[in-house]
């Protein structure tokens, strides 16, 4: 009852509180459609200083819609063969903080036209992919353990905004097959730190992402 009190005062207006079927005494919380900032600047307050009688169950994870509109069909199979990548496991892994679950798990044979072929087709891919490709407005990134704090909170969510703003263009220069590669994505980052502070800094400082 404490935890739903703090929960519903540090969050109204942004988030609702629902049962989950992974939790056996507690809620899911789930906020409204809005912006990278908003959520950082929301989820961010009541991240901080948590009570002790509030903390994530060990089943739960962070998930991530974002809205199809944000992609173009093979930005979205750049961005699902990127989190599918057998040797991008570890990368991922590290900033995740987590590795797969049975609600989230990773399948090399998912590749870049996966998100195309699925739309088209079929309905193949499960929803507990890492990618869950099975919503029609929303692209879900299931990938997340909970962020225990504002920065961890800051990290996952510049990762995901990082992922949109590289899967965008179309760079000429290097092969599809290299773009979604890590050591591609981090050469990228590099370059444009000044957006992303806080998880250019977390990898170079991270032995998994060197």
């Amino acid at each position: 009852k404490q935890g739903r009190i703090y929960t519903g005062d540090k969050l109204q207006d942004h988030a609702l509180m629902k049962d989950d079927g992974s939790i056996a005494n507690g809620f899911e919380i789930v906020t409204r459609p809005s912006g990278y900032f908003t959520h950082i600047n929301k989820l961010g307050s009541f991240l901080d200083d948590l009570p002790e009688y509030i903390h994530p169950h060990k089943s739960c994870g962070m998930h991530v819609h974002i809205s199809r509109t944000a992609f173009t069909w093979l930005g979205a199979g750049k961005f699902t063969e990127f989190f599918n990548r057998a040797d991008n496991k570890n990368f991922i892994k590290a900033i995740a903080g987590r590795g797969a679950t049975s609600y989230s798990e990773q399948d090399e044979h998912i590749d870049i036209k996966t998100p195309y072929n699925q739309r088209m087709r079929d309905r193949s891919v499960p929803r507990y992919n890492f990618v869950n490709l099975q919503n029609n407005k929303t692209i879900e990134l299931r990938i997340f353990a909970t962020p225990a704090n504002k920065v961890e909170l800051e990290i996952r969510m510049q990762f995901v905004k990082a992922m949109i703003e590289y899967c965008k263009p179309a760079q000429h220069t290097v092969s599809l097959k290299e773009q979604t590669h890590y050591k591609a994505f981090v050469t990228w980052l590099a370059n444009t730190k000044k957006d992303f502070v806080k998880l250019n800094n977390f990898i170079k400082e991270s032995a998994l992402c060197v």
